[in-house]
């Protein structure tokens, strides 16, 4: 199970944000208010995405580990 939270990083109340996974697709959900972003919402402004364009934005990017046991 992939578990990764960013700290204080909700945008709406400054809450800790935890990246889901479900059948729709990756998302990024508060824990304290329960906004939530899809993978379109956290691109940047101008349409790049760091998956497509590696290198770009590197301290942004969120990289998948796939499932652990």
């Amino acid at each position: 199970m992939l578990c990764l939270v960013r700290l204080k990083g909700c945008k709406r109340c400054g809450g800790d944000v935890s990246l889901e996974c479900d059948v729709y697709g990756v998302y990024a959900e508060c824990i304290q208010c329960g906004a939530t972003w899809t993978r379109k919402d956290l691109l940047p402004a101008d349409g790049t995405d760091t998956a497509v364009n590696p290198g770009a934005g590197q301290a942004d990017t969120i990289e998948y580990i796939g499932n652990q046991r």
